[in-house]
């Protein structure tokens, strides 16, 4: 970097620099002219994975794919106007879930604000309160404007990790953007000069004098384990204090708890048997313990709501998740430790795992095995599944379907995510790519025909998977079939029109279009070869599996009895 170097120029190496040498590893990039001086910057630092994505919607989505993956946030840069307005999505998302991204907008400076310039708009506090941190980068000329972009990098991933979400740079540019020829060589790896070092939070082991609650009361707890971050290391220390703990587990499948560590606790299938009224007494916990977000399914939701005077003890990993249902609940930030398990062990009643077991056991579901439906694609899934391969598992339908129909399937090699922040189907599949993406790992991503479509412009980035495969396995069952269990399907004259929205896109023409490998299976005998080699080497590939969808209601409803 040269002093004669325009000043749009220095700042953006200034920043780049100061966040690589704070360990930053991806970026994602959509094109555009007012972010030159960072795409320039950005370029010279060879260790960063650069990710070039057309729609800022995509893009966002993608990094935040890279964040759940590997806990570190993934940048993202985009010129000014209505581009970074396409990442309020995945903004909210970050948030809600927790997981760390970095925005860098590039904007026109107050010459051109507010004066009716061209692709200009009020882009300062555009994302309101869902941001953990934000600055507009309007500096002067100077040193010290150098010394606080330094300290600005590292205020941003501070936040970004340690308050866990997203953080918005907002950095005015006035042209020129490009450096003094000179000093721009791209074969030239640059420097980075931050002295300054990120420390990840580490959760405390929470021992039972901490609480402020006389764990003797209690001989009847149960665990109930929603989506957690990702974090591997935090669910390993569960999977270690709750191995022969004597402790019920109900787990979703996106906590990690799916693990056969913990089977003799872990309840299977809880959906079913929590459906049933008259278990629900018999089965009544006097503690409460809760881990990650709230799970999903209506069932599990209205055991909690039935019970919602027993005492809750929630355990988060950064700032506290929220109980509908026990909103006086007592909130720690950590993990358990041996002593706070133990101590609950030495007065469980003797009885009451196997009260659960024993009931679990009797309850059986209905599965058809005549003609393809949802359940037997989730089944599929799980059987076909390579080991150390990532599962993402899309909202609505999947996720509570995937859990219930492979209640018996143990997570032990694959890690398992999920978008449980905001619960959307947007941006779903970009997600699953960012996790290929971060994690350098081949991913299998189940998810439906409406959430596929609302994401097919993520078909456009294959090209960034060189090395991993993204294989997206689409229910098809004509439309939004998680409205079947609400009062609306009874209208049958409306249903389709507002609720169940069937589309008739030929999702083969439309791989075709963008140059994605396709298969279908449209009856149980085509799933097996539709599955075989499930994950190629790298790219994308498309499965869509048409299901029958009145077989899989009846399914589906003699399994939830909902």
């Amino acid at each position: 970097m040269h002093d004669h170097d325009p000043v749009a120029y220095r700042h953006a190496e200034t920043l780049v620099s100061s966040f690589v040498a704070l360990g930053l590893k991806h970026v994602v990039i959509s094109p555009g002219s007012r972010s030159t001086p960072l795409v320039m910057a950005l370029h010279r630092f060879q260790e960063l994975e650069k990710h070039i994505v057309l729609d800022e919607r995509s893009a966002a989505f993608i990094a935040l794919g890279i964040g759940r993956s590997t806990g570190f946030p993934a940048a993202l840069v985009c010129t000014s106007g209505t581009a970074v307005a396409n990442y309020y999505p995945a903004v909210i998302e970050a948030r809600q879930s927790q997981i760390p991204l970095l925005v860098i907008s590039a904007d026109r400076s107050n010459l051109d604000r507010s004066n009716g310039a061209p692709q200009s708009m009020h882009q300062a506090h555009l994302f309101g309160t869902y941001p953990v941190f934000e600055f507009d980068i309007i500096l002067p000329d100077t040193p010290e404007s150098l010394l606080r972009l330094d300290y600005l990098a590292w205020q941003s991933l501070d936040a970004a990790l340690h308050k866990a979400g997203p953080v918005h740079l907002n950095m005015a540019f006035d042209k020129p953007f490009e450096p003094h020829p000179s000093s721009w060589d791209p074969s030239v790896t640059l420097a980075s000069h931050s002295a300054r070092r990120i420390h990840r939070p580490v959760p405390a082991n929470i021992d039972p004098e901490h609480i402020g609650i006389d764990l003797s009361n209690f001989k009847r707890p149960i665990l109930v384990a929603g989506p957690l971050l990702g974090n591997r290391a935090i669910t390993d220390q569960w999977i270690e204090v709750l191995e022969n703990s004597g402790i019920p587990i109900i787990t979703e499948i996106s906590s990690g708890l799916a693990h056969s560590r913990l089977n003799t606790e872990r309840i299977r299938p809880y959906t079913q048997l929590l459906s049933e009224p008259e278990h629900r007494q018999t089965l009544k916990p006097d503690l409460i313990l809760r881990i990650g977000h709230f799970p999903s399914g209506k069932v599990l939701e209205s055991f909690l709501e039935t019970h919602r005077e027993v005492p809750e003890i929630a355990f988060h990993e950064s700032i506290a998740t929220g109980s509908p249902h026990h909103t006086s609940g007592t909130r720690v930030h950590g993990v358990a430790s041996p002593d706070f398990i133990r101590q609950l062990k030495d007065q469980l009643d003797s009885r009451w795992l196997e009260t659960w077991q024993k009931l679990a056991q009797k309850v059986e579901a209905s599965i058809s095995n005549e003609v393809l439906t949802d359940g037997a694609v989730h089944r599929a899934v799980a059987e076909h599944i390579p080991t150390r391969t990532n599962l993402f598992v899309s909202n609505s339908l999947p996720i509570r379907d995937f859990t219930f129909f492979n209640s018996d399937w143990n997570s032990d090699y694959n890690p398992v995510f999920t978008a449980r922040g905001v619960s959307g189907i947007d941006g779903v599949s970009s997600q699953a790519l960012g996790v290929s993406l971060g994690s350098a790992s081949n991913t299998v991503l189940i998810t439906g025909d409406l959430a596929f479509l609302h994401d097919s412009n993520l078909l456009l980035s294959k090209s960034l998977l060189k090395q991993q495969s993204l294989t997206i396995v689409v229910i098809n069952n004509g439309g939004g079939q998680i409205f079947r269990s609400l009062p609306a399907a009874s209208f049958e004259s409306m249903y389709d029109m507002y609720f169940g929205t069937p589309q008739e896109v030929e999702l083969e023409l439309l791989c075709r279009a963008h140059g994605v490998h396709y298969r279908k299976a449209a009856t149980l005998d085509q799933l097996p070869s539709a599955f075989n080699d499930l994950c190629p080497e790298s790219g994308i590939r498309v499965i869509e599996c048409i299901t029958d969808t009145q077989a899989s209601v009846r399914e589906r409803k003699a399994s939830w009895k909902s």
